[in-house]
């Protein structure tokens, strides 16, 4: 990877390029961001925002629903067993 990114940098710089966007990153991952760290990126934090139509077709932030925040919850706990076969018995009533 480090050779990838170097031949890339290289070859940018050839082309006169100034910039190289190095994509985004959680923050929690550690190990990809001390890697682009290292190359002297600079952090940026993004702010995403989702909108989804809500009852009655208003919108609503997505997360506003009571139920998608307690569905989330729940399933995030269930062992993955569980989660698999919830998921096979839900998915033959979905579209």
């Amino acid at each position: 990877m480090h050779l990838l990114l170097w031949r890339s940098i290289e070859e940018a710089k050839r082309q006169g390029l100034r910039l190289i966007d190095l994509g985004r990153s959680d923050c929690e991952n550690i190990g990809l961001t001390t890697f682009k760290d290292r190359w002297g990126s600079t952090r940026s934090t993004l702010v995403y925002s989702r909108l989804s139509i809500g009852n009655k077709g208003r919108f609503v932030p997505a997360g506003y629903d009571w139920k998608e925040r307690t569905a989330k919850r729940v399933f995030s706990q269930l062992p993955d067993r569980m989660l698999t076969s919830v998921g096979e018995m839900i998915y033959k009533h979905l579209g």
